[in-house]
C-alpha cells in the first residue's frame, strides 16, 4: 500500500541492496556522474525502479538531509523536500486531509 505520492517504504535490507547496486554502477553503467551519487540513500520506492532518497552529502548543491527524487526514466534529480522533517509534515498533512 502506498504511503504518499504512490511511494512505499523499502525494508532496511532492500535499502542496503539497492544502494549497493546503484553505487556499484557508478562509472560503468552510469555515464553521467550526476545520475546517481554515493551520498544518496533510497528509502521510498514506487515499485518501478524510482526512489525518494535522503541526500546525505548534497554533492550537487543544496543542504545535506534534503530529499532527492530519483526517477529512473528521467535525468534530472530534483530536490522534492528540503529535509526529512518537511517530508514528514507533508505526509501528515496529506493523511489529515484524506482521513
Amino acid at each position: 500500500m502506498a504511503l504518499h505520492r504512490n511511494r512505499m517504504f523499502l525494508s532496511l535490507e532492500a535499502v542496503a541492496e539497492i544502494k549497493d547496486l546503484l553505487d556499484s554502477m557508478i562509472g560503468s553503467d552510469f555515464e553521467d556522474p550526476r545520475y546517481w551519487r554515493r551520498g544518496w540513500v533510497p528509502f521510498l520506492h514506487n515499485g518501478g525502479g524510482s526512489y525518494l532518497c535522503l541526500d546525505s552529502t548534497a554533492e550537487d548543491g543544496g543542504v545535506p538531509g534534503q530529499l532527492i527524487a530519483f526517477w529512473k526514466a528521467d535525468h534530472d534529480r530534483p530536490v522534492e523536500y528540503p529535509s526529512l522533517e518537511a517530508w514528514l509534515e507533508a505526509v501528515a498533512a496529506f493523511i489529515e486531509a484524506h482521513a
